[in-house]
């Protein structure tokens, strides 16, 4: 691993952005050119649906990643600094609760992932990855010697990071950090800092085929690590103003123009879906991509007419491949059916819905 790390830090990683221009598409966005309504039926291919059940002394807060894995189903609770572990069919097993300030603690849960039967967190605010058995025990830590706003695991010996906006003496851009949190090399690197605006979306994300995906809102460009080498697959071309709009800007309150930001997205095999907002006002869009046809349209409304629930709740970061991950925690249920003037079933009562819609796949001709 040593040697391909070395071997991929002198073979064009620092040649700069535009070797890779010429490897990439383009998506034209007009958000003054919009279409009514998405039907989720367009996309989706099939939805499959778990009550997760929690004991009467928990609740879910605010959830900010869902992880799953052959056997359980993670959820962090951002509000809350923990994380809810189900099996497969929703029952609660255990909740993973290790905030504070001690070295076996963490003080923020920025992300997580299993490997190994290991489950990792990495904790930004304390500059560190501790990683414990599944059901809460400490095992071990790698102290970080820079920070990194989004982290993908590729071996146990090495760790391809992303550091998004521009922080004094730290590598911005993707780069290469080994098991002892060093630094190794960078693979991409941002020449000015942008308006960063804050997220709970992760910007790496799985395919279909294995590799990893990396969304760089500095560059309006979606990235392609593959077989050590990264490569951009798509550029965003945006009328209106993004924050790529405004290089030499690190503080998103410093911008005076209005622009589009995208709070998540799904970058699956055959569709590419984006949820757009501005960042001074409510308004959402939600912009569809067929990668065969190479067509985009853009929509004002969002309508899930698949499967018999008709709520999408929160889009949650996930693990899982071609498919959009949500949460409908059951106060929301609550209002919902308040708001509709029905009784709120006895089965959803003191639950948290989770769902996770896959993708349909259209193949090319």
């Amino acid at each position: 691993m040593c040697i391909i790390c070395l071997y991929s830090c002198t073979n064009g990683y620092k040649h700069g952005n535009d070797r890779f221009e010429s490897e990439s598409y383009r998506i034209h966005l007009d958000f003054s050119d919009l279409s009514d309504t998405l039907r989720f039926s367009t996309f989706i291919d099939s939805v499959e649906e778990k009550t997760l059940v929690l004991p009467d002394s928990l609740y879910l807060g605010e959830a900010s990643q869902v992880y799953i894995d052959a056997a359980n189903i993670f959820v962090t609770d951002w509000r809350q600094n923990c994380i809810y572990r189900f099996d497969k069919e929703g029952k609660f097993i255990n909740e993973i609760n290790c905030w504070g300030e001690g070295p076996e603690e963490y003080l923020r849960i920025n992300k997580i992932w299993v490997h190994n039967d290991a489950l990792y967190i990495y904790d930004s605010k304390g500059l560190k990855i501790n990683y414990y058995t599944l059901e809460g025990d400490f095992k071990g830590r790698i102290t970080c010697k820079n920070h990194f706003s989004d982290i993908e695991m590729l071996s146990d010996s090495l760790f391809l990071c992303f550091t998004p906006t521009y922080i004094y003496e730290n590598p911005t851009g993707v780069w290469l950090m080994d098991n002892q949190g060093e630094f190794r090399c960078s693979l991409f690197s941002y020449d000015n800092p942008y308006p960063s605006v804050s997220s709970l979306w992760q910007y790496f994300y799985r395919t279909e085929t294995g590799y990893v995906g990396l969304f760089s809102p500095g560059t309006d460009s979606f990235f392609s690590f593959i077989d050590d080498s990264l490569k951009v697959s798509a550029t965003i071309d945006c009328v209106q103003r993004t924050p790529a709009s405004f290089p030499g800007i690190s503080s998103c309150w410093n911008v005076k123009e209005d622009f589009y930001n995208l709070p998540w997205f799904v970058n699956g095999d055959k569709w590419l879906l984006m949820c757009y907002s501005h960042f001074k006002g409510s308004e959402a869009y939600y912009a569809l991509y067929s990668k065969a046809k190479k067509e985009c349209g853009i929509y004002k409304i969002l309508s899930v007419d698949v499967c018999s629930g008709q709520l999408l709740g929160g889009p949650v970061s996930s693990n899982l491949a071609d498919c959009l991950v949500t949460i409908v925690a059951n106060d929301y249920l609550s209002m919902v059916y308040d708001m509709m003037g029905e009784k709120m079933p006895e089965e959803d009562i003191d639950n948290s819905s989770l769902s996770y819609l896959k993708l349909k796949i259209y193949y090319f001709r």
